[in-house]
C-alpha cells in the first residue's frame, strides 16, 4: 500500500526550479475550491523539466488574467492534467471603463428614465409615438407639422434659442386674440356648459304646464310633476311616476319584467361599450332605454356625454 504524503513532502522531493514554479503558479488566480494537493500531484507527474515549468508558468499567468472573473475559469489541477499550456490563448481581457448610469446616453444630459439611460427628450425622440391621421407616428414628427400648419417651424440658420422666443412670442399673440385658451379657462368653460347642459331641460320642462312623460312601469303618459325630480338624468326627472314608485316593494324601482329585461340592454352588444364605460359617454338608444325601459332600433352611436 503506498503511502500517503502531504503537500510539504511531495515539494520537498523536488529541485530548487519545480518547487518555485509551482509556488509561482500557485499565487495565480485559479478557480476556488480547487485543493493544492491535487495540483502538486498534477505538477509532480506532468513537469519534468525546467523549460516546460517556465512554459507553463507563463501560459498560466496569461490564462488567469485572461479568464479572471469568467465562471469558465478553471482549477490548477485540472488546468495541469489537461495540458492545457499547449492550447492557443485568448487575448488578455481589457478593463472597460465605468459607465455612468446617472446620464444619458446619447447626449449625456441627466437621465430621467434611468433604466433605459435616456433623457425625456431623447426618451421621446425614440419611443414616443401617437395617432395622427389614421396612423401612429412618432410624436416629434407630429409637432414638427402641427408647428408648421401654425407658421411656427423651425427655419433654416435660427438658432434654438431664437426659435423658443419666436414660438412663444406667437402663443402670446394668439392667446390675446382668443383664437385659443388656456387649459384652465377651458375646462372651466366646459364645466359652466355641462351645468347649464344639465339644469335647463329641468327648468323648461318643469315651466311648461304641457309638458308630459310616460311611466317606465304603468306606462301612463302623466304631467311632469307626477315624476321626482332628478338632475343626474337626461330630461331632469325619473323615468318612474310618484305612484308606482311608492307602490313599489321597498320603494325600490321595480320594471315590468315583460317590457324590460337584462337582455333588453343596448350596450350588450355595442362595438362603443368599454369606450362609453371608460369615458361616460351615451348615446340616443340609450337614452331612450333609461327613459322607457324598452328595447329600441335607435342608433348606437355616442356623441354626448352621460349624465
Amino acid at each position: 500500500m503506498a503511502k500517503k504524503r502531504t503537500t510539504e513532502q511531495i515539494k520537498n522531493s523536488w529541485p530548487k526550479w519545480k518547487q518555485s514554479g509551482f509556488d509561482l503558479c500557485w499565487s495565480f488566480d485559479w478557480r476556488l475550491g480547487c485543493g493544492k494537493k491535487d495540483a502538486a500531484l498534477a505538477w509532480d507527474q506532468w513537469i519534468d523539466s525546467e523549460e516546460l515549468s517556465t512554459t507553463a508558468v507563463n501560459a498560466a499567468k496569461k490564462y488567469c488574467t485572461s479568464a479572471k472573473g469568467s465562471s469558465y475559469l478553471a482549477g490548477m489541477a485540472p488546468w495541469i492534467n489537461q495540458n492545457r499550456w499547449e492550447n492557443e490563448l485568448p487575448e488578455p481581457r481589457r478593463e472597460q471603463a465605468p459607465v455612468n448610469e446617472t446620464m444619458c446616453k446619447k447626449c449625456g444630459n441627466p437621465a430621467t428614465i434611468r433604466y433605459l439611460r435616456l433623457c425625456v427628450r431623447c426618451y421621446t425622440d425614440a419611443h414616443s409615438t401617437i395617432h395622427y391621421m389614421g396612423q401612429d407616428r412618432p410624436f416629434t414628427e407630429v409637432l414638427a407639422i402641427t408647428l408648421a400648419d401654425m407658421g411656427m417651424a423651425y427655419r433654416e440658420g435660427e438658432s434654438r434659442d431664437d426659435w423658443t422666443d419666436r414660438c412663444r412670442l406667437e402663443f402670446f399673440r394668439l392667446a390675446k386674440s382668443g383664437l385659443f385658451e388656456s387649459g384652465r379657462n377651458m375646462a372651466s368653460k366646459n364645466t359652466s356648459a355641462k351645468r347649464q347642459k344639465r339644469s335647463a331641460p329641468t327648468a323648461n320642462l318643469t315651466n311648461s304646464p304641457d309638458a308630459t312623460k310616460a311611466c317606465a312601469i304603468c306606462h301612463e303618459t302623466k304631467p311632469l310633476n307626477f315624476f321626482y325630480g332628478d338632475k343626474s338624468i337626461p330630461g331632469g326627472r325619473q323615468s318612474i311616476c310618484r305612484k308606482c314608485r311608492a307602490d313599489s316593494p321597498k320603494n325600490e324601482q321595480q320594471y315590468d319584467r315583460g317590457s324590460y329585461s337584462p337582455q333588453d340592454v343596448p350596450c350588450d352588444d355595442c362595438e362603443h361599450k368599454r369606450k362609453c364605460a371608460r369615458f361616460r359617454l351615451g348615446c340616443a338608444a340609450y337614452d331612450k332605454w333609461t327613459a322607457t325601459g324598452r328595447a329600441n332600433d335607435l342608433p348606437k352611436n355616442p356623441d354626448r356625454h352621460a349624465a
